[in-house]
């Protein structure tokens, strides 16, 4: 499983956010690392979108994953 946490600097709450994901995964038994990506602007949401297929950022903090095989 790969996770990303999209951020920009000036959010109050990514912080908290990624805290409470981690919490959730060890919660879960998940030993899964979270990759922080930071975004900028608009334009470098719009130019890591068109690098990472399918990454789309709602609002600070968002997270994304992908699961693969994920055990059951």
């Amino acid at each position: 499983m790969k996770i990303e946490l999209l951020y920009f600097d000036g959010c109050p709450s990514w912080q908290s956010g990624l805290k409470n994901l981690q919490s959730v995964l060890k919660a879960n038994g998940l030993d899964v690392s979270v990759e922080l990506i930071q975004v900028l602007d608009n334009d470098d949401a719009a130019r890591k979108k068109r690098e990472k297929i399918g990454m789309r950022a709602i609002g600070s903090p968002s997270p994304k994953w992908r699961i693969q095989n994920f055990p059951r």
